[in-house]
């Protein structure tokens, strides 16, 4: 009998393979990447519009207008929010339709309180990614950053509260649901667990180097895509690459409230 109850309680343990596919995964980062587009062209369709100009005959303004808003720390808020909003929306309809209605199941969204543990090790990797990206920039003789970093160290008052939190704590939510708990999830349906950590841990590095900025930080971003792909493929649920991002990410604040108080 206590032989029999142990076997039922592992095999309940067994993550289950999803139906829903990899296809339903770039689904995911698709609209996770693009949702916050409509927001910005509004903004800037406002801005020219409160001008005066001419969208049709102004393209260069139109431009000039986007890099501005691309510097202004509330409108990134506002992406930030539209992002992950849309992505947790867009996850709970493909629970329904292709999954077992229930998203905490289906994306492996179960926390533990060992997963806590992996906010350290975010933040250890973090300091080692530091370490390894400075021989990358003593040889190209400077160093670049990503558009939002430059926006966040540019933000202040109750902007850069909101970002902090955004980029410490939400963010690193949303992208694992959408690059671990449905993509990743969805490949383990058609090949072995290390083909789908490679996939997706490079995935999610080459994704954030579409940012000319982020080109100097290539070893943090695939350290921590490949950490957090291969932690989801071990656990079987997201909570501890959830945890392992929050803490890169708490490092990577960490980082950028010392160069504003050290003005670098």
């Amino acid at each position: 009998m206590y032989k029999t109850s142990l076997m039922e309680n592992k095999t309940t343990q067994i993550t289950k393979i999803p139906r829903f596919s990899w296809f339903a995964g770039l689904g995911a980062i698709v609209v996770y990447l693009l949702s916050s587009l409509p927001l910005v062209l509004a903004v800037a369709i406002f801005k020219l519009t409160s001008e005066g100009v001419s969208i049709e005959t102004s393209d260069t303004r139109l431009q000039e207008v986007l890099k501005e808003i691309a510097n202004d720390s509330w409108v990134l808020v506002g992406a930030l929010l539209v992002q992950c909003i849309s992505l947790f929306i867009y996850a709970y309809v493909v629970s329904l339709l292709r999954g077992s209605k229930n998203p905490f199941n289906d994306f492996g969204l179960r926390f533990k309180a060992s997963s806590l543990w992996f906010i350290l090790v975010g933040v250890g990797l973090q300091f080692v990614a530091v370490v390894i990206s400075i021989p990358l920039q003593i040889i190209k003789g400077t160093s670049s950053e990503q558009g939002v970093v430059t926006t966040f160290k540019s933000s202040s008052g109750i902007a850069f509260t909101v970002l902090l939190l955004l980029i410490a704590f939400v963010v690193p939510v949303a992208e694992e649901l959408a690059f671990r708990g449905i993509f990743q999830r969805g490949l383990s349906r058609y090949m072995q667990p290390i083909f789908s950590v490679v996939i997706s841990g490079s995935l999610f590095a080459l994704i954030h180097l579409s940012d000319p900025g982020a080109t100097m930080g290539i070893t943090s971003l695939f350290i921590v895509g490949l950490g957090c792909a291969a932690l989801a493929a071990y656990r079987g649920r997201i909570d501890g690459s959830i945890c392992l991002h929050i803490g890169f990410n708490m490092a990577t604040a960490f980082f950028l409230l010392l160069t504003r108080v050290l003005n670098l």
